[in-house]
C-alpha cells in the first residue's frame, strides 16, 4: 500500500494546480513552468514610465520606486525589449519556483 501512495503522490506533484476560492487559477505541468514562466526585473534610473505593459505573455507587472517586476508565461524575449524600449537601463530574467507562482497567481491586484 505504501508503494501505490508514492506513487500517487508523484501524479499529484507532477501537474499542479492553483485553486482559489473554488476557481482553478493555473493548471499547468512542472515542465511548463520551468520552460516559459519567468520573473523579468526592470530597473530605471527614474519612477518607471506610466506607459502600461500590454503584450501577450504579461501574467502580473509590479511597479515600484525605480523598478517593473513583471511575471511572465512566455514572449520573455519581447517583454524585454520592451523594457529596454522603455529605457530600462537593466533588465533582468530569471526563472520562478513554483512557490512563487502560486503567492503571484492568488494575489489580489491592489
Amino acid at each position: 500500500m505504501p508503494f501505490r501512495w508514492r506513487v500517487r503522490e508523484q501524479l499529484l506533484t507532477a501537474r499542479p494546480q492553483f485553486i482559489e476560492r473554488g476557481t482553478l487559477v493555473e493548471d499547468l505541468s512542472l515542465d511548463q513552468l520551468r520552460e516559459s514562466y519567468r520573473r523579468i526585473t526592470m530597473g530605471f534610473t527614474a519612477p518607471p514610465p506610466e506607459a502600461e505593459l500590454h503584450m501577450p505573455g504579461i501574467r502580473r507587472v509590479r511597479r515600484g520606486d525605480r523598478q517593473l517586476c513583471v511575471l511572465a508565461s512566455g514572449n520573455v524575449d519581447a517583454i524585454a525589449e520592451r523594457g529596454r524600449s522603455m529605457s530600462a537601463v537593466s533588465v533582468d530574467i530569471a526563472p520562478i519556483g513554483l512557490r512563487e507562482l502560486f503567492l503571484e497567481s492568488v494575489k489580489a491586484d491592489p
